[in-house]
């Protein structure tokens, strides 16, 4: 049976998700047809107040600052302020960020994943962000600290999104690399034995694969793919692997499903977990419609945690 979806799984296994930001927009050659915004999330915001002091500009635990330019860049320059490790940033890959942007010219800032206390991000290859992104990311590895100059022609050219950036703006950022999650297949999905589960009295968790990743405490944000059974019949309902890709979810309570944040709790990134929920730890005596899912009945789930950060 083809999984159903009517809403985003995210939303699904969310009590309150929190909209997270949306950053970098298209560069000036689809401006005027994409609906994102850029890299400020709303440039029509004030500059960041956050702190501008720069301490150790290796440490990627501290907030950059971003060097103005000696020259206002006409290409794009990559700057490698610390190297990362691991697989190196191809068309399709997620990249999870945090960064600081501003203009080339002065060091105005106009955007700070920092102060928002939100990573970002982005999916190469699919124009949600600016050319000069696209370009700068491709190859950056996990760990790594960058800082693009990117000249007009590969951020907003002639044209402003609002906010301190002026028509013809060269930008500058300082880019962290928090991760670099590979593209996905619907066939790459793993085959599970699943097991059938009616009226479980609690939860019940096993790692299918062990990893020694980041291990998941509260507020941490996740990417995963997972998939979701009907516990009495173990019927497919729903699954990220289908194309729509992995989910980003914030492990916190209130914030998702019960059975799901306890789940996630202590996960290591590179786990792939199977879970079985009793009913009253995921979706209740209601159960879900929008899943396919009967009042009462019992949920499994196999998750594969992509990152932590």
């Amino acid at each position: 049976m083809t999984p159903r979806r009517s809403l985003p799984l995210a939303a699904l296994l969310a009590v309150a998700l929190t909209t997270l930001p949306v950053a970098c927009g298209s560069s000036a050659d689809d401006a005027s047809s994409s609906t994102s915004t850029s890299p400020a999330s709303t440039a029509a915001s004030p500059p960041s107040t956050a702190s501008s002091t720069p301490g150790d500009p290796t440490d990627t635990s501290v907030r950059p600052v971003v060097s103005v330019p000696d020259e206002l860049p006409t290409e794009l320059v990559i700057t490698e302020i610390l190297p990362g490790e691991g697989r190196a940033a191809q068309t399709g890959d997620a990249v999870v960020v945090d960064y600081v942007g501003a203009r080339s010219v002065n060091g105005e800032e106009f955007d700070d994943s920092w102060e928002r206390g939100q990573p970002f991000m982005a999916v190469l290859g699919t124009r949600s962000v600016i050319a000069g992104w696209e370009q700068g990311l491709i190859g950056s590895q996990e760990g790594a600290r960058l800082q693009l100059d990117i000249p007009p022609a590969l951020a907003y050219g002639d044209q402003s999104p609002g906010g301190v950036i002026e028509p013809g703006d060269a930008l500058s950022f300082v880019v962290d690399i928090r991760a670099v999650v590979p593209a996905s297949k619907p066939e790459d999905a793993p085959e599970v034995d699943v097991p059938v589960s009616v009226g479980a009295d609690d939860l019940t968790v096993r790692d299918l694969i062990d990893a020694d990743g980041r291990a998941i405490e509260e507020g941490d944000q996740v990417l995963a793919q997972i998939m979701v059974y009907r516990g009495d019949t173990a019927e497919l309902l729903d699954s990220t692997w289908d194309g729509a890709g992995p989910v980003r979810l914030i492990v916190a309570d209130g914030q998702l499903v019960e059975g799901m944040y306890r789940a996630l709790l202590g996960a290591r990134q590179g786990a792939r977990r199977l879970v079985t929920m009793p009913f009253d730890q995921a979706f209740g005596v209601e159960g879900n419609a929008d899943l396919g899912l009967p009042p009462a009945t019992d949920v499994v789930l196999v998750i594969d945690v992509l990152a932590v950060f």
